[in-house]
């Protein structure tokens, strides 16, 4: 089982201090080079949380070459409104399964995921 959250860092953080104001710069890849180059194409669970950019990285990926079952959205910070969320996800296959209130994020399930716990439980 694979998990990729958007909380973990590959690559190198400097910051810097300067006049009292703080900066901060990391090296940074594309979401989709790092794992099609670890070869994970399948993803279990894929957990976004960057301070108001999370629709800007889902609109950058690949669904046709990463399959991702689980997505958790944060919108504490969102910069659009959450409905335009919604509809990206659910272009792409998703439904919405849940709202995890304390943390202010939305829980999405690929759609013939929860269709098959449904044919499972009859």
């Amino acid at each position: 089982m694979k998990f990729v959250g958007s909380h973990g860092m590959l690559g190198r953080l400097s910051m810097n201090v300067s006049a009292g104001v703080a900066s901060s710069s990391a090296l940074c890849f594309p979401l989709e080079s790092l794992l099609l180059a670890l070869n994970w194409t399948h993803i279990d669970y894929f957990s976004l949380d960057v301070e108001g950019f999370e629709l800007d990285i889902l609109r950058s990926l690949p669904f046709n070459r990463l399959h991702i079952d689980v997505i958790s959205v944060e919108f504490g910070h969102a910069r659009e409104p959450r409905s335009e969320y919604h509809r990206l996800l659910t272009k792409h296959g998703y439904a919405l399964y849940d709202t995890v209130h304390s943390a202010g994020d939305d829980v999405f399930v690929k759609k013939h995921l929860l269709n098959n716990k449904t044919d499972r439980a009859s």
